[in-house]
């Protein structure tokens, strides 16, 4: 069946998109109505998207409406972000913005070109209507689960809260959706565009995705406390200032996105790369690999199997997880075009431009990725001089990068220790040939876990294999190439010691780096599953096995993508809870006007944050032993702050008026107030010492308390 195309008049389209957009602008002006706002936004980009669209195809035929968006969001971050640093972003310049965006919606719109019609898959049998029915009532009662289970209580794992029955759920449901494109009854995908099978895996992606989002009802993490604060006042502000060298390009996109609808910044930046993600990954993966692959509805299944790898990386926004999705979508677009025989196109650079903007962690191997593969397009004579020169930047790209940062960058201070390196490779050997016994379902859920990193080198030798099968053996041994040379960067990165970083968090730039090398390897990776797959089938029992190993798979990844806390693995992060909250409100009302800090744990710092912004910041006294020079915030920041080591020494070895006077010496305020939680290990001693002590004392539900040293 053949979905009816509808053809507008083109002076009529543009005509329609001026309106909008100026209706835009008087209700950011005036009339500021959020719902009529967010109705207007969401026509005026679909409108500014589709102009867009007819614009490109007159050069790039095969654009299509997902890798449209995709330049649409790149261009938005990059201009709101040039905006943000020549002119800042206060109304003056998101109506500017607008008024840019619309003349060049308007110019698309009367360019003309050949549209292309696409034959859209209905399911026609009595057992694929049952299966969809089966779907949603799973799928709905899964989304009900997690509301009712929603939570503002100091949880370490949404498993805390969420019963059992939500993975049976989750399951039975991943079961459905495996049956429905890999059966029998998904053959009829083979000719045409699957629309539902591709729009139940989007939702699919979805519900995954959001699971943090919905059950921490204040908010996960700390990190994204920290940037949601800066995106706030950037929002009411117009400015940041210092302006940051990154970051900016998520703070611009939530802002602009926040102040043309007019739907709440905080909800913009939870949903952001959560959905962005469940909409992209599996409608690029598909249409870019449908040629390549032959069989679509293994192809399906495939594109199913990428949660393994996306979930952990995209359920919660911050600036590295959104250029970690441009990166993986962007590697995914350049994989086709390698395949092709086909030159990059230019307005890929947008989007890597964008990354740029976005967290340089991602960018600079994004730029080795474009290079390597620019490089050998070359002459056979100039790929010989030019390919090792470019194999050796991208083998010692990062630690060139760190090494300029710090000299730029007074805060940001690094040396070389081996034992770093050490550290990070004895962590990832517990991912590698670690067997667990079979005592409990744990077990088995940790035998996967444990082996994960041993599963992806196989899967990446898979897809080799099957890339040299397909006479792509240059395809091959390139990409083998670059993985090498960036895994030897990451060795050395693995070396650095962070001067600004907590001794925890040392190796945390190692293991995001490998994470990036593993978005670089995903077009290989997923070529592994999908070879793997293809053997699978020819087995007697073939469909089944993926369709009950499939599910079990993506099930016991669901548990292992989020926080855990269990027999095997104690979790170690708190959320924030509306004690937390409470308690901040309450020594904000009751300091007033003096100068003061707040010893505390990253909860409550990260409650803090969300309710008075940066509010304060002090200049440590440099004449202290053992302190740097820095701006410290006026309550602690784990990852860095001096002020978090005072506060653990006081949790752990006890509370005395000479910390507290420590404390005060550091920063050179008098009055000092001391945040403990009930869920520290010797909470009860520490609050008794204290009490002691302190001149003013506050309890909140039991379970959190403030004392006040003056």
């Amino acid at each position: 069946m053949r979905i009816p195309i509808v053809q507008i008049k083109s002076v009529n389209f543009g005509v329609l998109g001026v309106l909008t957009g100026l209706s835009l602008i008087l209700n950011i002006l005036a009339l500021r109505l959020p719902v009529l706002g967010l109705i207007l936004s969401v026509f005026w980009l679909a409108w500014f998207v589709a102009a867009i669209k007819q614009w490109l195809k007159l050069k790039y035929k095969n654009l299509g409406i997902t890798t449209t968006s995709l330049t649409v969001l790149s261009f938005f971050i990059i201009f709101g972000s040039i905006l943000f640093y020549a002119l800042n972003l206060g109304t003056t310049q998101i109506i500017l913005f607008i008024m840019t965006m619309t003349l060049l919606g308007l110019i698309g719109s009367g360019k003309t070109a050949d549209d292309q019609k696409i034959n859209f898959t209905y399911f026609t049998s009595i057992k694929q209507k049952i299966y969809l029915i089966f779907y949603l009532l799973f799928y709905f009662t899964a989304w009900f689960v997690l509301f009712i289970y929603r939570t503002a209580a100091p949880i370490r794992a949404p498993w805390e809260t969420l019963p059992k029955i939500f993975f049976v759920i989750y399951f039975i449901l991943t079961l459905i959706l495996l049956i429905f494109n890999a059966g029998e009854e998904s053959e009829r995908t083979e000719k045409k565009f699957p629309i539902i099978n591709l729009g139940l895996i989007v939702s699919y992606f979805l519900l995954t995705l959001m699971i943090a989002i919905v059950v921490y009802k204040i908010g996960y993490g700390f990190d994204p406390f920290v940037h949601r604060a800066a995106e706030k006042s950037l929002f009411e502000l117009g400015y940041l200032w210092p302006k940051p060298f990154y970051y900016i390009g998520q703070y611009s996109l939530v802002v602009l996105l926040s102040k043309i609808s007019g739907a709440p910044l905080a909800i913009i930046d939870k949903l952001l790369v959560p959905l962005l993600a469940a909409l992209l990954i599996p409608l690029v993966a598909y249409a870019e690999f449908k040629k390549f692959f032959g069989n679509k509805k293994t192809l399906l299944v495939a594109a199913c199997l990428i949660l393994l790898f996306a979930t952990p990386l995209f359920f919660y926004t911050v600036p590295q997880s959104l250029a970690n999705l441009l990166l993986l979508i962007l590697v995914f677009l350049n994989f086709s075009c390698l395949i092709k025989k086909e030159k990059i196109p230019s307005w890929q650079w947008l989007t890597l431009a964008a990354i740029f903007f976005i967290h340089p962690l991602s960018a600079v191997p994004g730029l080795i990725w474009f290079i390597f593969w620019y490089g050998n397009s070359l002459s056979a004579r100039l790929k010989k001089i030019i390919k090792p020169l470019i194999l050796l930047f991208a083998a010692v790209a990062l630690p060139i990068f760190f090494s300029l940062l710090a000299k730029i960058s007074a805060d940001f201070s690094l040396s070389f220790n081996v034992k770093n390196l050490i550290n990070f490779l004895e962590s990832l050997k517990e991912n590698i040939l670690n067997y667990l016994p079979f005592y409990s379902p744990y077990h088995l859920v940790y035998l996967f876990h444990h082996n994960s990193l041993l599963l992806e080198i196989l899967f990446f030798g898979a897809g080799l294999f099957y890339l040299i099968k397909k006479g792509e053996e240059k395809l091959a041994g390139n990409y083998l190439l670059l993985i090498t040379a960036l895994v030897i960067d990451l060795l050395l990165v693995g070396c650095i010691n962070f001067g600004a970083v907590i001794d925890y968090e040392q190796l945390e730039f190692a293991k995001r780096f490998l994470q990036i090398i593993t978005i670089l390897a995903l077009p290989i990776i997923l070529s592994g599953i999908y070879f793997v797959l293809k053997k699978i089938l020819c087995l007697r029992y073939g469909q089944a096995i993926i369709i009950l190993f499939g599910s079990l798979v993506l099930t016991f990844s669901l548990y292992l993508s989020y926080p855990r806390d269990d027999a095997m693995e104690k979790g170690r992060g708190f959320a924030v809870s509306e004690n937390d909250i409470a308690a901040v409100q309450w020594i904000g009302q009751n300091a007033g006007d003096i100068e003061y800090i707040v010893l505390a744990n990253q909860s409550v710092s990260a409650a803090s944050l969300q309710e008075f912004g940066f509010k304060k910041y002090y200049k440590s006294q440099c004449q202290m032993s053992n302190v740097k020079c820095q701006m410290l915030f006026y309550y602690p920041i784990p990852t860095s702050s001096p002020l978090y080591e005072i506060y653990l020494e006081m949790i752990y070895n006890g509370l005395n008026l000479e910390k507290i006077e420590k404390a005060r010496q550091l920063t050179g305020v008098k009055t000092v107030y001391f945040v403990i939680n009930d869920y520290w290990l010797d909470a009860k001693k520490r609050i008794a010492e204290a009490s002691e002590l302190a001149g003013e004392i506050q309890n909140f539900n039991g379970r959190v308390w403030a004392f006040k040293f003056e």
